[in-house]
């Protein structure tokens, strides 16, 4: 029997598998004709992995559906329970992870993806004072799983950094409860003052890994698998604007370009300035003429497709170098550094803030240069 019928048989309802193998429980209850039901919803783990047998697949789901029917049996009692329901409804007025987040004053698609991983495990309605160190430690072994199986996940990895920005999230969405004065400092995971992530703490950070710049032909290589239009005039011009992909490549749209003079100026959040004019390449133009639509967005895209596509070519050209979604930006500015590009030019073409981490280019390329000027007393 197929592992997929064999769960679908034995799923009461109530209970739902998700997309990752994970269960959901939710039940709902009518306590007046007029006002929506109440939901209680939570969603357990199944620790399904492509490496254990059929038998250990089928043993692994048993134990978090016992676990799922347990929920769903004190989910049920507490619903026919007066005074749960009595309580419930008085703290309704209390803060929820979704209240707070939609009155956030900065918001981005990047905080919103995450923000769906949050409410996916928490629920949309958790009280911001309800939070407990532990539950943040389920969370994130819940995050390693779920971030993997991901359908587009094509790596089918999950770094610290993934979660840590997760994790972030929650920290920005208790930080405006605060400030707010929703909650109180004694509501929060870890209550103690001196504690900055305020009992949600990020995993260790691994070592940053050297960053590479493509070659010509393997940028043309990249190019070339992408099959789809979107994805290759998005990574072309990214290559030759090196704007970061969020915030500043995905929201781009036709008032940001003068077509005049062929040149674009947009808003960078990283520095919270605007741009200097960027003039356009023969192919960037074409490519941002060809996209014109109305003033809607060039790419209206999220960070996470970003990421997600981006791995998925770059595994078709199986590449030596690990090349990550930086590193058109990465490419961008180390083409200028070779051509002996100004560093003060180069720094605002790039949009940093300091000439420092300009600089930083010029040193690789100094180095290849050095290199290639012994090379020629050889010759």
């Amino acid at each position: 029997m197929k592992l997929a019928k064999y769960i679908k048989d034995k799923l009461p309802r109530s209970i739902t598998l998700r997309k990752n193998n994970n269960l959901y429980v939710k039940k709902s209850k009518i306590i007046t004709p007029k006002e929506p039901p109440i939901t209680l919803s939570k969603v357990i783990q199944v620790a399904i992995k492509s490496s254990q047998t059929e038998a250990e697949q089928k043993t692994e789901f048993e134990k978090s559906l016992a676990e799922a029917l347990a929920v769903k049996r004190q989910m049920e009692l507490q619903l026919n329970d007066k005074n749960f329901i009595h309580k419930l409804l008085q703290n309704n007025t209390e803060p929820t992870l979704t209240s707070v987040f939609k009155n956030l004053t900065i918001q981005n698609s990047l905080q919103e993806d995450y923000y769906k991983d949050i409410i996916y495990f928490f629920g949309e309605n958790k009280k911001l004072n309800s939070f407990s160190v532990s539950e943040i430690e389920e969370f994130k072994k819940f995050l390693v799983n779920h971030i993997k199986n991901r359908k587009n996940n094509y790596r089918k990895t999950c770094s610290n950094t993934s979660i840590n920005q997760r994790l972030g999230c929650l920290r920005i969405i208790l930080r405006e409860a605060l400030k707010n004065k929703l909650i109180e400092e004694k509501d929060l995971p870890n209550p103690n003052p001196r504690v900055n992530n305020m009992g949600v703490e990020d995993l260790p950070r691994k070592h940053s890994q050297q960053k590479f710049a493509l070659t010509k032909s393997e940028q043309k290589l990249l190019l070339n698998n992408t099959s789809n239009s979107f994805w290759f005039d998005l990574f072309s011009f990214a290559f030759d604007t090196g704007l970061r992909h969020e915030g500043e490549l995905n929201k781009i749209r036709p008032s940001d370009v003068d077509y005049g003079r062929r040149t674009i100026q947009f808003y960078r959040p990283k520095t919270g300035q605007m741009s200097v004019d960027i003039p356009l390449t023969n192919s960037a133009y074409e490519i941002l003429n060809r996209r014109k639509q109305n003033n809607n967005l060039f790419f209206p895209v999220s960070i996470s497709s970003i990421r997600n596509f981006w791995y998925k070519y770059i595994s078709l050209c199986n590449f030596h170098k690990k090349f990550t979604p930086y590193s058109t930006r990465h490419t961008f500015i180390t083409r200028l550094a070779e051509e002996d590009t100004n560093p003060k030019i180069a720094m605002e073409l790039a949009g940093h803030k300091c000439i420092e981490t300009t600089l930083k280019f010029y040193t690789h390329s100094s180095s290849k240069k050095l290199k290639e000027a012994i090379s020629k007393l050889e010759n």
